[in-house]
């Protein structure tokens, strides 16, 4: 597995997280693993449709433009 060091933190943010992982029953690199596993496979359900590009259709057409 990889490791992730992530610096920079405010010590509020850092608090919160501490107290989240406590109410989880978790260790703290157990909670912070549980956010961003639900953080990124809820991203990539919502990304992983196509992808929209505007074409020829999406733009107004005047046969004199062309």
């Amino acid at each position: 597995m990889a490791t992730l060091l992530v610096r920079g933190i405010d010590e509020a943010l850092v608090q919160r997280l501490r107290e989240r992982a406590a109410a989880h029953g978790r260790s703290a690199e157990a909670e912070h693993r549980e956010i961003l596993a639900q953080a990124l496979s809820a991203r990539t359900a919502i990304s992983s449709g196509p992808i929209h590009r505007p074409g020829p259709s999406m733009y107004f057409h005047d046969p004199q433009c062309r």
